[in-house]
């Protein structure tokens, strides 16, 4: 039995129609990621708290922001370790845990922190030290 969906049809709550083709198309499409630009290790490579890690990233310009926890970890190759992460790319890069901009779900005062010595992430308070990477989009 063969069955020709470019005649079939979904109806969607509040009478809208969307063709099966289309449907299927749109599901397999994936959708392009932003090239990201990176920093060097900021605050002259020490570790800071929460709100000195934003205020740095802030003060380097337009668009420049803490990543988030799966922007920070999709720098890590963990091919590697001690640091995890190609140092030709990421010289300065420090054997320990970086700031994310992602809060922990159970713990406001906490945000998530990638380590990029085994490279895992565990959650930290706020008022913690950790180093600092910033990164924006590709202009």
């Amino acid at each position: 039995m063969k069955i020709d969906i470019k005649n079939l049809y979904i109806t969607l709550p509040h009478a809208h129609r969307l063709d099966i083709e289309s449907f299927a198309n749109s599901l397999r499409a994936k959708p392009e990621k932003p090239e990201l630009e990176w920093s060097a290790t900021l605050c002259d490579g020490e570790q800071v708290n929460y709100e000195a890690a934003e205020k740095a990233c802030h003060e380097l310009g337009d668009g420049w922001r803490l990543p988030t926890r799966q922007e920070l970890a999709g720098i890590l190759d963990l091919s590697r370790y001690d640091p995890a992460i190609d140092i030709d790319k990421f010289p300065d890069t420090k054997n320990c845990a970086y700031w994310t901009s992602t809060p922990t779900a159970w713990n406001l005062s906490s945000a998530w922190v990638v380590y990029f010595y085994r490279g895992s992430a565990h959650s930290r308070h706020r008022k913690a030290k950790a180093y600092v990477r910033a990164v924006r989009s590709s202009q």
